[in-house]
């Protein structure tokens, strides 16, 4: 059957904990993954921090460039660090930043005694820019991207209700959903017109707004020990504009 499959970032434990990683690969490929946590407050604050650093090489030449420049290169740094505040036995907050572009998220999480109340907040930034890229991958001029440029902003927000009810024979989720996203492209195009080597340069760029809402609930109650019954539904209303 199908399912969902659910990745959630290691949250802080309350340990004092640690782990490292160091990975090597073709094309002068390495790289190391670091990981700790500690309790700052016993029972009460702990904090995590993960670093990834990887280096990869260059693994083809452009022979459209003067020199033939090497392509496929690239240094990536990613930290994420994590806090965790649970001040009593009904709530449990978690903040979670990283930082590759720019991602934050966080979770609250309230014990209500009939269900757990959970509020996830994200925000993500990415921005990227790129020039001279041969489009068409062969040794004649003929499509290449003087400029790309993309930048992107999102927002999210779920609310969350869950819980059990009838001796747990019924459990119940319910909640909504709220995300909003806006980004931004542009591009500088060279284009060979003619098979004598005549170009011509365009320009363009493409903006979009995106906005979504919705309203989910599910119920399943257990008739037999291995048989239940699950009714559940969704309602989503999205808006673009370009």
């Amino acid at each position: 059957t199908g399912g969902v499959v659910n990745v959630r970032s290691r949250r802080p434990s309350g340990r004092t904990d640690g782990n490292m990683r160091v990975f090597l690969g073709s094309y002068n490929r390495y790289g190391a993954a670091l990981a700790a946590e500690t309790p700052i407050v016993d029972d009460v604050i702990a904090g995590r921090i993960a670093i990834v650093y990887e280096h990869q090489g260059a693994y083809f030449k452009d022979i459209n460039f003067p020199g033939k420049r090497a392509g496929g290169a690239a240094k990536t740094w990613t930290i994420r660090p994590s806090l965790r505040f649970t001040p009593d036995d009904n709530l449990d907050i978690t903040l979670i930043g990283e930082f590759f572009d720019y991602k934050g998220d966080g979770e609250i999480n309230y014990d209500l005694g009939f269900g757990k109340l959970t509020s996830t907040t994200a925000y993500r930034q990415l921005s990227l820019a790129n020039r001279n890229v041969d489009a068409d991958a062969t040794a004649a001029p003929i499509f290449s991207f003087v400029y790309l440029t993309f930048d992107q902003h999102q927002f999210s927000e779920e609310l969350r209700l869950a819980g059990t009810a009838l001796d747990d024979k019924l459990s119940f989720v319910t909640g909504l959903y709220y995300f909003d996203q806006n980004w931004k492209a542009t591009e500088g195009r060279l284009l060979q017109t003619s098979p004598v080597g005549a170009q011509s340069r365009r320009g363009g760029r493409s903006d979009q707004d995106n906005s979504q809402f919705a309203v989910f609930g599910q119920l399943t109650y257990q008739l037999l020990p291995d048989f239940s019954l699950i009714v559940g539904g969704r309602y989503t209303h999205e808006k673009k504009s370009m």
